[in-house]
Parts: C-alpha cells; sequence; structure tokens
C-alpha cells in the first residue's frame, strides 16, 4: 500500500502503524471529513478458509461491541485482493504495550500513590 494511494473508499495512509500475523495496520484519514482511522489490511489471497472465517467473524465480533474500552468498528470493505477493516485509531499502542509501559514505570521509580499515603502531598513549593 503506498504512503499517497486513495483507497477504495477514499482513504490516505498517513503511517503505518504495525504489522501482525494476519496482516498490517495502518492509520489512515477518510478523504470526505479528515477523520483519522486505523486501517487493518489482509490479503485475502494468501489466507486459508479457516482463516477468512476468522476474519469474516472478527468483522461481526467488532461490529457488534460497543465499549469504552473496546476499539471500535467503522466499516470493512474488499479493495481488489485486500479485505481492509476500518476502526478507531488508538495512538497508544495495543494493550500489550500499556501494560509493559507501565510495569518499567512501576518497577524504575516509585510511584506518587505510593509515596503520598506515606508522608505528605508534595506541592510546587516543597
Amino acid at each position: 500500500m503506498s504512503k499517497d494511494q486513495p483507497r477504495d473508499r477514499q482513504f490516505k495512509v498517513l503511517k503505518f502503524v504495525g504489522k501482525g500475523s494476519y496482516g498490517s495496520v495502518f492509520l489512515v484519514q477518510r478523504l470526505a471529513d479528515g477523520q483519522t482511522y486505523a486501517l487493518k489490511e489482509m490479503d485475502v489471497r494468501s489466507m486459508s478458509q479457516a482463516e477468512r472465517e476468522d476474519s469474516a467473524n472478527e468483522i461481526r465480533l467488532l461490529a457488534s461491541v460497543s465499549h469504552p474500552n473496546v476499539i471500535s468498528y467503522n466499516e470493512a470493505f474488499l479493495d481488489g485482493n485486500r479485505l481492509c477493516i476500518i476502526m478507531e485509531y488508538a495512538g497508544d499502542g495495543d494493550i500489550a504495550k500499556l501494560i509493559k509501559s507501565e510495569r518499567r514505570v512501576k518497577e524504575g521509580a516509585l510511584d506518587q500513590e505510593c509515596v503520598c499515603p506515606m508522608g505528605h502531598q508534595p506541592t510546587a513549593q516543597g
């Protein structure tokens, strides 16, 4: 997918986000209104029948869930031999990345929640 290529549904690729076992994810912008989304792109030619069914189930599941802690689904479409799923973009990455980051913070320094109950609340004046 080239960086400046508009998609079948008028999306412009802004940047490559990552690659998983089924395909690649891009940050895209819908040209009609400037909204940004994550576009998950999978080559259906290289998928087995079971993988195609898994992808269809993923789309059904995403479309059926509406919760503030779950990435929201926008749409899905075929662009040639590519299945494209348009979802909410999570700029902070996935949950695994967030957990690893939080662990590093807690292992590297005392957390304010741990310090404050033992002493006084730090202020700008000292």
